[in-house]
């Protein structure tokens, strides 16, 4: 299961248990862009500090361990720190 398949099935889960704005606001506006060792990288939106993913934290790892049937944890970065990171190679075939 690729890192979009997995957050996007993860998403109604934490609507369930996330109120309605900040669900529409923050949560339902992070991008998966990668999934390697059990651990599902995440990109934040510009509105969301890392203080405030992270009191939400517990519950990411739970949705999208119950998603991917296995556990994981997540590792997210702001929009900016991720503009200046460096593209990761493509996967080896």
């Amino acid at each position: 299961m690729n890192a979009d398949t997995i957050w996007q099935q993860a998403l109604p889960i934490l609507q369930e248990k996330i109120n309605t704005p900040e669900y529409q606001v923050m949560i339902k506006r992070i991008a998966a862009v990668g999934c390697e060792d059990n651990a599902l990288r995440l990109v934040l939106p510009p509105v969301m500090s890392m203080e405030k993913f992270n009191g939400y934290r517990s519950l990411i790892e739970d949705a999208v361990s119950r998603v991917s049937g296995q556990s994981m944890t997540v590792a997210a970065m702001t929009a900016s720190a991720a503009l200046e990171r460096p593209a990761p190679p493509p996967p080896v075939q």
